[in-house]
């Protein structure tokens, strides 16, 4: 499960399950037209995918 805090309170602000076990760390980014995305590797061959959820 990958979640989403609030850097201020801790609180949890979202949760997603994952396909399979992530083998990298999170890394977010802002597209050119501001949107925030949180992009993560998981599983391993076959079964591997790079998921990337919109915030």
């Amino acid at each position: 499960i990958l979640y989403a805090f609030d850097a201020a309170s801790g609180e949890v602000l979202w949760e997603g399950r994952l396909p399979a076990r992530a083998y990298a760390n999170p890394m977010t980014f802002e597209t050119r037209d501001g949107r925030q995305l949180v992009v993560i590797a998981t599983g391993e061959r076959e079964g591997a995918a790079l998921l990337a959820f919109g915030l």
